[in-house]
Formats: structure tokens, C-alpha cells, sequence
């Protein structure tokens, strides 16, 4: 057997690049994104709609925080600004029941 190790074939994933704070922007704006696909909900029940961010949006804002650690001001209102608007948004959608 040769010893060398083999390359993978096919898209090899991308390195990571850039700042934290790249990170936590990029994040954050996923994050957006999915909150607002919640509007499209046909129920405008709160509860089913909080559930339905706890499962979707808020694992993609907490994975591997531990890692990169938002500790400065401006990535922690980034990811808080998801959250004000989501809540916002769930209040804003209940009340048009």
C-alpha cells in the first residue's frame, strides 16, 4: 500500500477566511433570513411560531459559539438585532390574527 495520503477528489471545502466579525455578520444575516421565511407560517399562533425559531434559527446563531465567541459590542448586537426582530415580527403576526 503506498503510505502517501490521498487526495480527495471533487470541491474540497473552502477555508476559512476573514475576521470573526466576518463570521458573526455572515451568521447573523443567515440568521435573518431564516426568521424572516417564518412570516410565511400559516399559523399566527406565538407559540408555534417561537418553536418554529427555536428549531430553526437559534441553533444556527448558537453552533460553535463557544468558539468564536462574540465579545465585542458589534457582534453581540448583530446577534441580538435577530432576535429584537423576530420578536417584532412574532408579536407584529399574532396581533393580526
Amino acid at each position: 500500500m503506498n503510505a502517501r495520503a490521498k487526495i480527495p477528489k471533487g470541491p474540497l471545502p473552502a477555508p476559512p477566511t476573514g475576521s470573526p466579525d466576518m463570521h458573526v455578520s455572515e451568521i447573523a444575516a443567515k440568521a435573518q433570513k431564516r426568521a424572516g421565511r417564518l412570516k410565511a407560517f400559516v399559523s399566527r399562533d406565538a407559540n408555534i411560531l417561537l418553536r418554529a425559531y427555536f428549531v430553526s434559527v437559534k441553533p444556527l446563531l448558537e453552533f460553535n459559539s463557544v468558539i468564536w465567541s462574540p465579545h465585542t459590542v458589534k457582534d453581540i448586537t448583530a446577534i441580538e438585532s435577530v432576535h429584537r426582530r423576530f420578536t417584532k415580527l412574532c408579536v407584529l403576526l399574532s396581533s393580526r390574527m
